[in-house]
């Protein structure tokens, strides 16, 4: 037995990415290099460029392989999606974010970010990480100065002219006048009262 050096380390390494390359699956990977925080506390990050990586996933881990690092849950049903990433990984953190695509089909990928990092050995050959699904949402609106949303749009908006009502008698009645004066003249016996 001998002892595990710098270049064995390396070796391993590059094992890890061919094996991935061979019997992973092929993903986008994208950090976080800042971000902007809402006046609800919620973080909206902006992204670098996208990186493509060859990662191994696993989308339903055994007990055993989650107890290993310490992530496991009271309920056994709530096991979260595992992804072993290539040791040089550029800026792995958490919030960084993996788009994994279906294999086989022409949909468009869905979003995975990462929670937790974990390593298994002292040289290990990749990052084992905690993923969770992301779910997009419309971005809040900062600025309510110019809203009301208590009032729908048309004539009851408080801080708007109500001229719209009035223009719109005003064509219904030449409209109706219209009509009643070719009602006129193609009977002539009808008449209209005046009221």
């Amino acid at each position: 037995m001998g002892l595990l050096t710098g270049e064995d380390s390396k070796l391993f390494r590059q094992f890890f990415k061919e094996v991935a390359k061979l019997r992973g699956i092929s993903v986008n990977y994208v950090y976080p290099v800042d971000e902007e925080t809402s006046i609800h506390g919620q973080i909206f990050p902006e992204f670098s460029s996208i990186y493509e990586l060859d990662i191994i996933f696993e989308s339903t881990p055994k007990i055993k392989t989650l107890k290993n690092y310490g992530w496991v849950s009271e309920d056994n049903s709530d096991k979260p999606y595992i992804a072993f990433l290539p040791y040089d990984t550029p800026h792995i953190q958490t919030k960084a974010r993996l788009k994994l695509f279906p294999i086989g089909s022409e949909k468009n990928g869905k979003w995975f970010e990462i929670t937790d990092i974990n390593e298994s050995i002292e040289f290990p050959d990749a990052y084992i990480c905690r993923l969770a699904p992301v779910y997009v949402n419309e971005k809040e609106k900062l600025d309510y100065e110019q809203t009301n949303h208590n009032y729908i749009e048309g004539d009851n908006q408080p801080d708007e002219n109500t001229t719209h009502n009035v223009e719109i008698n005003k064509d219904l009645e030449e409209s109706a006048k219209k009509v009643i004066e070719a009602n006129k003249k193609e009977s002539k016996n009808f008449t209209y009262l005046n009221i």
